[in-house]
């Protein structure tokens, strides 16, 4: 499955979601973020990006994620929803270059936060 087939249906798993608005940080280059990706929040700056499992910046543990695909432009932020509660698809996210070992490790995670991953 690509990231263009992920739809509601095959994202969400069940049970109901919450969401909140979460502001997404730019990073100098326009970035274009894809719907269900597991979003970091950034310590010093409280904005979000995309999970990075390397970072120690607050961004290597993810905090929700995102709900519809947005743009971040290469100046200013933007901002979204993110889910930071529900059940997920696990093959429906876009886990990016993570590896095995460090998706399972954020599933784990992510359960202690109320985001399940099936």
């Amino acid at each position: 499955m690509t990231t263009a087939e992920i739809t509601s249906s095959t994202l969400l798993a069940g049970h109901d979601v919450i969401t909140y608005q979460v502001t997404l940080a730019s990073t100098g280059a326009e970035v274009m973020l894809q719907r269900g990706t597991p979003l970091g929040r950034v310590t010093a700056t409280r904005k979000f990006k995309a999970w990075d499992p390397a970072a120690n910046d607050g961004s290597e543990v993810i905090a929700a994620l995102l709900a519809e695909t947005k743009t971040v432009p290469a100046a200013g932020d933007a901002k979204s929803d993110g889910y930071v509660h529900g059940e997920f698809h696990k093959n429906a996210i876009p886990w990016g270059a993570a590896t095995a070992d460090q998706i399972s490790d954020a599933v784990w995670a992510m359960a202690g936060r109320g985001i399940y991953v099936r």
